[in-house]
């Protein structure tokens, strides 16, 4: 397919439209991540509106329109291509932005037919590829081949992210790049830490943490196996698990599992079930160990959210933190395959010196020296979606 890419110049009237499609705003690391760009984009240059394909109102629709950005409700119904046709010539963005791995391509065809300048794919996990079924193998294959017909920018937020969604020949394609993705530091105050510590009654004992929804990838259920373990080392420890099922129903059978396997074992004085929250900095910050048994990750934003905050981390083997240990330390890594008392005795040593102010400091200046930095994360999406190097000042108006 002939490529329409073309280089837009910035109005002096009006901000340059995105559309961003995704499944919804719930609150969930890529999701999450896309909200802190629109928070710091420069909103007389960029607007980025939201397409969500649940076609449902989710957690953070009313900070999003707060941020002044439109959300589209566009459920994949039988007339969603002529609806979201409708949406393209009657919005007329001069960038789709989709980060639905398989489904880009669907939106990326639509895009290109509808001749919108930029169409970007970004990727952001490795999970929801694979199909065993002939016909899941070929619907796969379809999407991938209107992925890179159709795109003019291809994305993903690790190196091994666009390995496996890809093909290690992304390298010589000029279109995919890497863009990792930012976040505000947003150190709380130590008053902040002693409140929601004296909420959660935990004034005696180490506190580790887990953040994540409950998604089968997560794998919070191992986590809960090595915490038990642990309590026999430091019996008054607390687990803090911070997130939610946003009414999914795999989230929900494995949230009811969890819950089960937590009275089970006996340890309902000790695991802290907090549901979403919107203090999970304050949580990091509160904790002396972040405990992560993911099975597969892309860019594992709250790894990176726990050293932000001086917390150090204990996690399962993720390429994504092979390729950001050379910028940033704190982060431990253990095999799934590995027993309970191998993770134990690595959760020890790092609790043994998680209290030094001085280590915890230098995981918070690592990370401010990194790449995770919100601003360089918007100079990178702005120059994909508009097909422009943009000036360097891009923060929003308090």
């Amino acid at each position: 397919m002939p490529d329409n890419k073309s280089t837009s110049t910035a109005s002096q009237h009006s901000p340059e439209k995105v559309l961003r499609v995704l499944w919804s705003l719930n609150r969930g690391g890529a999701e999450v991540r896309a909200v802190d760009v629109v928070r710091n984009l420069d909103p007389d240059r960029v607007r980025v509106d939201f397409v969500a394909l649940s076609g449902k109102p989710s957690e953070m629709d009313e900070m999003v329109r707060g941020l002044g950005s439109q959300i589209h409700y566009l459920p994949l119904t039988k007339s969603f291509p002529i609806q979201f046709w409708n949406l393209l010539k009657q919005e007329k963005p001069v960038c789709v932005h989709c980060q639905l791995t398989l489904f880009s391509g669907f939106i990326m065809l639509l895009a290109w037919l509808a001749r919108i300048p930029q169409r970007v794919t970004s990727y952001h996990n490795m999970y929801g590829t694979a199909r065993e079924k002939l016909s899941g193998k070929l619907y796969a294959s379809l999407m991938r081949w209107l992925v890179r017909s159709c795109a003019t920018d291809i994305v993903a937020v690790s190196e091994a992210t666009l390995d496996h969604c890809y093909g290690n020949q992304w390298r010589k394609d000029s279109r995919c790049q890497i863009v990792y993705q930012g976040f505000p530091q947003n150190n709380p105050s130590r008053e902040q830490v002693r409140q929601v510590r004296q909420e959660l009654g935990l004034q005696n004992g180490p506190v580790i943490v887990n953040v994540g929804n409950f998604r089968t990838v997560k794998n919070q259920i191992r986590a809960l196996e090595i915490f038990s373990e642990l309590l026999e080392r430091e019996p008054n420890a607390h687990f803090l698990i911070a997130g939610g099922t946003h009414g999914y129903e795999e989230s929900e059978i494995n949230f009811a599992a969890f819950q089960e396997e937590v009275a089970r074992k006996q340890l309902t004085g000790h695991v802290h079930l907090l549901g979403p929250r919107h203090d999970v900095n304050v949580l990091l910050a509160a904790a002396d160990l972040m405990l992560f048994t993911s099975i597969t990750e892309g860019c594992a934003n709250v790894i990176w959210e726990a050293i932000a905050q001086g917390t150090p981390v204990l996690t399962s083997e993720l390429p994504i933190v092979d390729e950001l240990s050379r910028y940033m330390s704190g982060v431990t890594q253990c095999s799934l395959q590995d027993e309970n008392n191998t993770w134990v005795e690595a959760a020890g040593k790092i609790l043994a010196r998680s209290g030094n102010e001085i280590l915890r400091q230098k995981l918070r200046n690592e990370f401010e020296a990194g790449p995770l930095n919100v601003q360089q994360t918007c100079l990178n999406y702005e120059k994909i979606w508009t097909g422009r190097i943009p000036a360097p000042a891009l923060k929003r108006a308090a």
